[in-house]
């Protein structure tokens, strides 16, 4: 866990399924998205997108049981925003087709301003 705690230390963001992950997260006061199903663990209460014991942490709901897509969808579309702005704000271009190269687990964008995903979550990172 203290390896996962520095790592989650150098991140803007961790996304993250409720795991032990996201829990970290939220308790070390880091942002972080998750991803919920339909019927969640009851303390993530219900028809919630914050959490009371996580101030930093956003929930993603599943609309209906075994659909994924209405929050990865919402995440995605967030998280390319928060990409698009950033690239904005250092006067560079996004990268054509991030997405794409992010749901592959690689790098997308400038190496200072990188979307990386990992098998146990996502990161923003560094900056």
């Amino acid at each position: 866990m203290a390896e996962s705690a520095g790592l989650i230390a150098t991140l803007d963001l961790v996304i993250s399924v409720d795991t032990s992950i996201a829990h970290l997260a939220g308790a070390m006061g880091a942002a972080v998205w998750v991803a919920l199903p339909r019927l969640a663990d009851w303390r993530w209460m219900d028809e919630r997108e914050d959490s009371p014991w996580y101030p930093t942490a956003r929930l993603f709901r599943q609309k209906s049981s075994g659909d994924w897509r209405a929050p990865v969808e919402r995440m995605r579309e967030e998280l390319q925003s928060i990409v698009v702005a950033r690239a904005r704000k250092h006067g560079d271009k996004p990268v054509a087709g991030w997405s794409s190269a992010a749901s592959a687990c690689g790098w997308a964008g400038s190496r200072e301003d990188a979307v990386y995903v990992t098998g146990c979550g996502a990161g923003i990172g560094p900056g």
